[in-house]
């Protein structure tokens, strides 16, 4: 049987309410029916319907932009700011997913529990800091990762005392066309480039602003494309071309409506 998994907004924000309460398993339908089948308690079958009743499809987590666009666009209007305003805060809670790699916690986690201080001489943190993106533009963690977790956590503390650059470094490759075919956030690379734009200083394109942390979490910062799916459609650029992370920067909610309205003229 298939079945499909959301996760309730509401239930999810409640600190009263068990988290696991607030993953819901519904039938391949994606009808919740009682009475022996006779009545529908909860319907969620198309879009709408999910941005009605406040649950979050799972199978959107690597892909939040079409549907949190919908969903803005289902509950506009002032009078609706709060609905808004909850999912804002719901994803600030599950943004680990704009995190590459998120199983390269468990190496980096190890590699300094190794090390011990070693870690505070700025030396070593620069190589740390060399060793992790190279995965992550490397895209060398999308297989066999139990094996590469092995391997870093043999070789990155030997190569900080003087020994040959692990492999998870030597084996980088990255070509700059890649950069035309980054398009989902199921990339690495992906993610890893939009995080490096707010690490070297990237500005919102309205208001000027720099994404440190408070900007990142308190304005509800996302990668938008620059040039606007609609005009793009319109001037017959395709879609393997707007969609690249080419046209994608860093874009607070708050500014991104104006932004759009401006630019799709």
């Amino acid at each position: 049987m298939r079945r499909w998994f959301y996760i309730d907004i509401r239930k999810s924000l409640d600190s009263s309410v068990d988290r696991e309460e607030a993953i819901v398993g519904i039938p391949e339908d994606r009808l919740i029916r009682t009475d022996f089948g006779r009545e529908i308690v909860l319907d969620l079958s198309s879009p709408e319907r999910e941005y009605a009743s406040l649950m979050y499809p799972v199978a959107q987590v690597f892909d939040w932009d079409k549907w949190q666009d919908g969903f803005d666009e289902y509950w506009a209007g002032d009078q609706n700011k709060s609905v808004r305003d909850e999912f804002r805060t719901f994803k600030r809670q599950v943004r680990i997913f704009d995190l590459p790699y998120q199983s390269r916690i468990v190496p980096l986690a190890a590699i300094l529990a190794d090390i011990g201080d070693a870690w505070e001489h700025e030396a070593n943190r620069a190589m740390l800091v060399r060793w992790y993106w190279n995965g992550v533009f490397g895209e060398l963690y999308g297989s066999t990762v139990e094996t590469r977790i092995a391997r870093d956590f043999m070789e990155v503390p030997a190569w900080l005392n003087g020994g040959p650059e692990p492999s998870t470094i030597s084996e980088t490759i990255f070509r700059s066309d890649r950069l035309k075919t980054m398009r989902m956030r199921l990339s690495a690379a992906y993610k890893g480039m939009n995080a490096l734009l707010m690490k070297e200083g990237a500005q919102d394109l309205r208001s000027g602003q720099k994404f440190d942390h408070t900007v990142f979490f308190g304005e509800n910062v996302d990668i938008h494309h620059i040039f606007p799916q609609d005009w793009c459609k319109r001037q017959d650029i395709k879609p393997i071309v707007f969609d690249s992370i080419i046209n994608k920067t860093p874009l607070s909610y708050r500014n991104k409506p104006d932004y759009w309205r401006g630019c799709s003229i």
